[in-house]
């Protein structure tokens, strides 16, 4: 890489620095010693095209010269090599701007930047890798000078380019729902993006004691309830009302503590469940932060046990839903019968009550059926079919009002049954479990249908009658006279 080959052409670095996104490097060398054109050319070019490199040169004089890669360099490079006597001291320096493309960056000197990370503190470490993995969905790529492989579950070490895990956004997005990390925006880091997965190679060890540190803080940010980074501490909520501060650059890698986060934020498991019970757990184990800090073993192994009693009340409550699931279709399909059995219980009551009433003016010679072509209803009489009418038209309104009723039961006992169970099981799981209400819907829209036919079956009972009263209630002699016509010519 570039710096093997800066140290061909200009010796040990006097002064060498490398962070995330930059390079410097001073080297001191003699006129006789200045590249010529072409080895500055093959040196512009070693530098992969998404970095950018800058020369300077000062002689004793002051004499100056500075180049990016461009096409003038080369002039003003020969000016300033013309005319050097030999023993003139030469002062360079190489800065070089690092930049990720297709989450890829350059580590130029994997030693030297190793060594300037062990002598941060962990919030200026955090700074780092914050400037690397900020707005990176996938992961990332990080290419070094040496043979050492690290690679951990969503950032890979190496010299050679290798692919990136997938699941980042989804590991971001568990760690979101189950816990607040005020710094979220600013840090945008997760455990898992320093957790170790293969590591050979002597730097490669001592950057993993590095990334397990990492890990381990990050970890007790998502495992708690809430957490904040002021200045240089962070400020932890296991449960409301117990805050804890603990200094964030004084903080020793605990592997129990990163064990807990793994268990909590398992592939497959509820996040939110599991955090909860580690937190109870943890509460009232860690009665201050020196304890919170030290916790052990111990703690993560009560931490599992509580929760295998907690999911087997979590079986015994989903079987018990089950059988309330099974319970409730039986009861809402009888009580859907019974409401539909009320709607054509009404039209029946509804038909006899007509036949009933005209066969009482029959009897009672209200009605003369021989002159009814040729009479009009009396008066008396059309009050009482009026009357008739308006009671039948109230009892309509009655029964669809009671089956309304009866249904709204239904459906409010059905919606209680699943409230009961809202903290047992997940939204989707609860979903499941009740065939995303189809069995409502179903039953609803029959229920919608048959009041539609029996209410209009009924309205054109009520109607007809109304019709025909009205139609009698006038001189009826044009009327029957056109009937008895109609008769007369079907015959």
């Amino acid at each position: 890489m570039i710096i093997e080959s800066c140290k061909k052409m200009f010796g040990e670095p006097v002064n060498y620095y490398e962070a995330a996104t930059v390079v410097d490097a001073d080297y001191v060398i003699f006129s006789e010693q200045l590249p010529n054109e072409s080895l500055l050319t093959e040196l512009f070019e070693d530098i992969p095209e998404r970095d950018d490199i800058e020369i300077s040169m000062k002689d004793e004089e002051g004499v100056y010269f500075k180049s990016s890669h461009n096409a003038t360099w080369m002039d003003e490079y020969t000016k300033f090599c013309d005319g050097r006597e030999n023993g003139e001291e030469i002062n360079i320096h190489i800065h070089i701007e690092k930049r990720i493309l297709n989450d890829t960056v350059s580590v130029y000197n994997f030693k030297s930047f190793v060594e300037t990370l062990e002598k941060e503190e962990l919030l200026k470490q955090l700074d780092i890798f914050v400037a690397w993995m900020r707005e990176r969905e996938k992961g990332l790529r990080i290419v070094i000078d040496t043979t050492d492989v690290l690679i951990t579950k969503y950032i890979v070490i190496a010299s050679e380019l290798r692919d990136i895990t997938n699941g980042r956004v989804n590991d971001i997005q568990k760690c979101e729902d189950a816990s607040i990390f005020m710094n979220r925006a600013y840090i945008p880091l997760i455990p898992q993006d320093f957790s170790i997965q293969y590591c050979n190679g002597g730097i490669s060890d001592r950057m993993a004691k590095i990334f397990k540190t990492v890990e381990s803080f990050l970890a007790l940010m998502y495992i708690v309830n809430t957490s904040n980074i002021v200045l240089d501490k962070a400020i932890i909520q296991m449960q409301p009302g117990q805050n804890f501060e603990i200094e964030a650059n004084s903080y020793k890698y605990n592997c129990v503590i990163t064990e807990v986060y793994n268990w909590v934020f398992a592939d497959g498991e509820s996040s939110i469940d599991r955090a909860s019970i580690a937190r109870n757990i943890i509460n009232v184990r860690c009665k201050d932060g020196k304890a919170l800090l030290n916790m052990d073993s111990s703690v993560l192994m009560s931490i599992k046990s509580n929760y295998m009693i907690y999911q087997k009340d979590t079986v015994q409550k989903y079987l018990e839903l089950k059988d309330q699931i099974s319970e409730c279709i039986s009861n809402t399909t009888l009580q859907f019968q019974d409401a539909i059995d009320g709607l054509i219980e009404g039209i029946r009551n509804n038909l006899i009550a007509i036949i009933t009433f005209i066969v009482s003016l029959v009897l009672t010679d209200s009605l003369n059926l021989e002159n009814l072509v040729e009479e009009q209803l009396p008066r008396n009489l059309q009050l009482v079919i009026g009357i008739f009418l308006i009671a039948s038209a109230v009892y309509l309104f009655i029964t669809r009002k009671t089956v309304n009723t009866k249904w709204e039961l239904i459906v409010d006992r059905y919606n209680r049954l699943k409230q009961n169970y809202k903290d047992v099981l997940e939204a989707k799981d609860l979903d499941d479990v009740f065939g995303h209400d189809e069995m409502i819907h179903t039953y609803e829209n029959k229920l919608n249908s048959y009041k539609k036919t029996i209410t209009g079956i009924w309205i054109f009972f009520i109607l007809l009658v109304a019709i025909l009263a009205v139609i009698y209630s006038f001189d009826v002699g044009y009327w029957g006279r056109l009937l008895k016509q109609f008769l007369t010519q079907s015959k």
